[in-house]
């Protein structure tokens, strides 16, 4: 008969040694007394890799000291706000530079990138940073039409239709919008006077368009200093047509999406979208209303997911104006935490495709979302997500080999 004695009773000098060879990471989906030998219920300064090994995590060094918020980077440039300024990070990573200061306080900064150009919105305030700096984005369209008045020329008798639009020094057009008229007799002409002056200083000209008699298609018929407030028209070829009628400037949004040649602009619950290729243009008679305040705009191959602060949805297909949001999910997305991942890299995708996929949290874990309107939570078996979270930051990175996602969350 064998007999077993408990050492640790007899000695209280003894210890009893336990190896852990492989860790799976945090678990709070069940009690720590159901935790399996590589569960662990906090990790701090710690990477795990592919096999389960501990590592300690790299350290970091403070190159700026302040209260900043929205900081973004691709390639060389880097963004980020400081109280009601927008500053551009120098290469020396030590200082920076103001681009613009009259921001609201406290309102987060979405940011989109396009051919050298950083479109950014706050919800308040838009514009674009590129080589020459900062500029307006789009031109705001005159708010009214000019005053006209009947004259003597070599016009024919009729009813011209005009309207007016200004022109940025790079060629961009404003919108405008209803036309206004006035009829002519024989040998007439229009006095245009109280033209109003674009308030844009990158504005150079305004635009007046003019129908034929009787006519409703409208063409360029004067082209103008921006600061003329009155002229005379008596008659021109008539050959370029008004094509940015009831076309505006973009509104301001808390989150901005491209996908297929459109900029996507969520201002509270409505999705605006631009002209094809033109993101200076926007018809505000066209949206996509949601539930609540869009929160994440995630492209993909063949649609588009669309967040908001309760629900996710999806947008089949890249033509906004046939598209229907298709519901997803009911638990929303925490804003500012998506961002945008090599497909290869994310195993529990599944695929092996070089496809970029959008990762974000919500309430209920980590997503990924896929072509074709799937969700994948990457933690939802494992971890939790408080859904408490006011908004949050998510960055992808690779260190040390290990790919990682991580995100702040904030109340």
């Amino acid at each position: 008969m064998k007999r077993y004695v408990d050492r640790e009773a007899l000695d209280p000098g003894f210890r009893k040694e336990a190896t852990f060879k492989k860790f799976r990471g945090l678990r709070n989906v069940v009690d720590e007394d159901r935790f399996e030998s590589s569960d662990m219920a906090t990790a701090e300064n710690i990477n795990i890799d592919d096999s389960g090994k501990l590592l300690s995590r790299n350290g970091y060094l403070r190159k700026v000291t302040g209260a900043f918020h929205s900081l973004w980077a691709k390639d060389e440039i880097c963004l980020f706000v400081k109280g009601a300024e927008l500053h551009q990070l120098s290469d020396n990573l030590t200082t920076s530079q103001i681009l613009r200061s009259d921001l609201t306080m406290g309102l987060r900064m979405s940011y989109q990138y396009d051919g050298g150009k950083v479109f950014f919105s706050n919800g308040r305030q838009t514009g674009i940073c590129g080589v020459g700096g900062v500029r307006s984005w789009g031109i705001a369209p005159p708010t009214y039409q000019p005053l006209a008045v009947a004259g003597f020329g070599g016009l024919s008798a009729g009813t011209y239709a005009y309207a007016l639009t200004y022109r940025r020094k790079d060629g961009q057009e404003s919108g405008t919008g209803l036309s206004d008229s006035i009829i002519l007799g024989d040998n007439g002409a229009i006095n245009f006077t109280s033209i109003p002056v674009s308030g844009d200083p990158d504005a150079s000209n305004k635009i007046i368009y003019v129908s034929p008699p009787n006519g409703e298609m409208l063409y360029v018929a004067m082209v103008l200093p921006n600061s003329t407030t009155s002229a005379y028209y008596n008659g021109s070829s008539l050959s370029t047509p008004l094509d940015t009628q009831f076309k505006t400037n973009p509104p301001a949004g808390q989150v901005l999406g491209m996908a297929a040649g459109i900029m996507y602009v969520a201002q509270k619950q409505w999705l605006y979208y631009s002209e094809p290729y033109n993101f200076d243009l926007f018809d505000l008679r066209e949206y996509l209303p949601l539930d609540s305040e869009i929160t994440m705009i995630a492209p993909v191959l063949d649609g588009l997911f669309v967040g908001t602060r309760k629900k996710i949805y999806f947008l089949r297909g890249l033509n906004p104006k046939t598209s229907a949001a298709e519901f997803k999910s009911d638990y929303g997305v925490i804003p500012g935490t998506m961002v945008m991942v090599h497909m290869d890299l994310l195993d529990a995708a599944g695929k092996v495709e070089d496809e970029l996929i959008p990762v974000w949290v919500g309430e209920q874990g980590i997503v990924a979302g896929l072509s074709g309107g799937t969700l994948i939570n990457l933690t939802q078996k494992r971890y939790l997500i408080d859904g408490n979270a006011r908004e949050g930051a998510g960055l992808f990175r690779t260190e040390n080999g290990i790919n990682q996602y991580l995100a702040t969350l904030s109340k």
